[in-house]
């Protein structure tokens, strides 16, 4: 694998305009020699290798207390690693500087969390348009309304989320996590409170936004009833 450093001028990582660029290159995501230790625990957590190429799907499964949303964390730069590399779209991330990954995070990643993140006294809309703000996208309120309807929450886009369902908070959530077109879209545990019939409706729902942002899609959870629903799983 290509050692990718974020401060030299001809390196893949290039900023026009304040974004990231991406030269050709089949492989979005890689994952190297990953492992991380938390402070004050003397154990190491040891994660597989993984490559990805553009827009493929991946599927991490495991048990409880294996590790598997501190992994997403390193796969989104929210954690650095012990030792080991995480390459998103030919851009190290483990060694942009703090300022720099925020920047690339906010442009090429888009994260699920298990918990929503939307503010409680923002409507629907205000959630998405400040999430493209601080993304450093332009506001567009036509695709706000579009990526709303495809979610079927368009009814929503007024209300504030302290009046919102459980599961038109996590189709929020979805929304939040795409509205700025990411490259990647990592989800942390998205089924695994859900009936069977939602589980479904709700991976279809990420496959879909996955392929109409052409994106890559990794999903992390313990629930093995979506494991025909990808091609490529890890056991962690």
């Amino acid at each position: 694998m290509q050692k990718l450093r974020p401060g030299k001028k001809d390196s893949l990582i290039q900023r026009i305009n304040g974004q990231f660029e991406k030269k050709n290159n089949l492989e979005m995501i890689e994952v190297q020699n990953l492992n991380f230790r938390y402070k004050k625990d003397s154990r190491i957590l040891n994660f597989p290798n993984i490559t990805l190429n553009n827009s493929e799907s991946l599927l991490i499964l495991g048990r409880s207390g294996v590790g598997k949303t501190t992994l997403l964390h390193l796969l989104s730069g929210l954690l650095s690693p012990y030792h080991g590399a995480v390459v998103v779209d030919d851009v190290a991330i483990h060694e942009l500087s703090p300022k720099r990954l925020d920047a690339f995070r906010g442009h090429h990643i888009g994260i699920i969390f298990q918990r929503n993140h939307a503010i409680s006294t923002l409507t629907v809309e205000e959630n998405l348009r400040a999430r493209l703000f601080f993304s450093g996208r332009a506001i567009n309120t036509v695709v706000i309304q579009q990526l709303l309807e495809s979610l079927n929450i368009a009814d929503c886009i007024s209300h504030r989320t302290n009046e919102l369902s459980e599961g038109q908070l996590q189709r929020l959530g979805i929304a939040m996590a795409v509205i700025h077109s990411p490259r990647v879209i990592l989800a942390d545990e998205p089924t695994s409170s859900l009936d069977d019939e939602n589980c479904m409706k709700v991976i279809d729902l990420l496959k879909k936004q996955a392929e109409l942002n052409d994106a890559n899609l990794v999903v992390i959870t313990h629930d093995q009833r979506i494991t025909a629903h990808f091609s490529k799983t890890i056991f962690l």
